[in-house]
């Protein structure tokens, strides 16, 4: 046991210690730094002075999650794919770049088992992805405290910490199907297009199929929250884990109501996610555990040549 855990936590420190050499981890996560920054200091003061000017109105005790929502809920701002290819590019060429340069083969020379091997890559860009991102969002929570009048209240808090820990569990799925793929190949240019092609087609093809097949139901609701609650559109929605990861998305705005709730439907991100955030992180915690285990069944029987 204990031969193991070494193992795999001299193969995690390697992994760690190759991603703060590289640019890719600076290069996306400059990236979402910069979007991030723009909406806490640009478009966010704007955000709050509209939308409080006169005092009036059902509004939180602090705007700072709602600003976050904006980031988060933009396609054009991109603040939840980001953090998902985030993960998938960190971890994309974990197992086939160590094939493709032949160091797997001093890697399995030693005492390490194929097991410890792919749990140390895994955990390796796990902790990489967690701590870049946990320390940018945080940082950038507190940072954000002046910029907006009042505080955020004891809901509001948790409800950050509730999105975070969302962001997080989504990006271990991501990160376990994308080391999945860079076990089945040699290449590492194929393990990115295997996995980009799952993420933004195949993931939101099968996530739409309940909405695809309810569309002759929409005149029979009577509002459109009403159609998106249908069952048949709510199943198919968690076999997404980005939908998934919108579902947390939700805990930003725990106090949200009246004419507040009303200026953020445009926010079409929420209106469409998952309504069940439990059963949403279980979906997340599930492709993890799935498409690690894969990763290990396949490291363990493929012979590298």
């Amino acid at each position: 046991m204990n031969a193991f855990l070494n193992a795999t936590y001299q193969v995690a420190r390697k992994e760690v210690l190759q991603h703060i050499r590289t640019k890719r981890l600076l290069i996306i996560g400059g990236i979402m730094m910069l979007l991030l920054v723009m909406v806490t200091l640009v478009f966010g003061p704007n955000f709050a002075k509209e939308f409080t000017r006169g005092g009036s109105g059902d509004f939180p005790n602090a705007l700072e999650n709602s600003v976050l929502a904006i980031y988060f809920g933009i396609g054009l701002i991109g603040g939840l794919q980001f953090t998902q290819l985030l993960a998938i590019v960190l971890t994309g060429d974990a197992v086939c770049s160590e094939w493709a340069n032949r160091t797997i083969f001093l890697l399995l020379s030693k005492p390490v088992s194929r097991v410890a091997f792919v749990t140390g890559k895994f955990l390796g860009n796990l902790f990489t992805v967690f701590a870049a991102i946990s320390i940018l969002f945080t940082l950038d929570y507190l940072v954000m405290q002046p910029f907006y009048a009042g505080s955020p209240d004891a809901a509001e808090v948790a409800g950050f910490f509730g999105m975070l820990g969302f962001i997080l569990l989504g990006c271990a799925a991501f990160a376990s199907i994308s080391l999945f793929f860079s076990t089945l190949t040699k290449s590492t240019l194929m393990s990115f297009l295997l996995t980009l092609a799952l993420w933004l087609i195949v993931f939101p093809l099968i996530g739409s199929i309940g909405l695809f097949t309810s569309l002759n139901s929409a005149e029979s609701v009577d509002s459109q929250e009403e159609f998106f609650e249908q069952d048949r559109i709510q199943n198919w929605l968690y076999l997404n884990p980005a939908a998934d990861m919108q579902a947390g998305l939700k805990a930003l705005l725990p106090n949200d109501s009246g004419e507040f709730s009303d200026t953020l439907q445009f926010l079409n991100v929420f209106s469409i996610a998952p309504k069940n955030g439990g059963m949403a992180a279980f979906a997340l915690i599930a492709y993890t555990v799935v498409f690690f285990a894969a990763s290990v069944f396949v490291v363990k029987r493929r012979n590298f040549e």
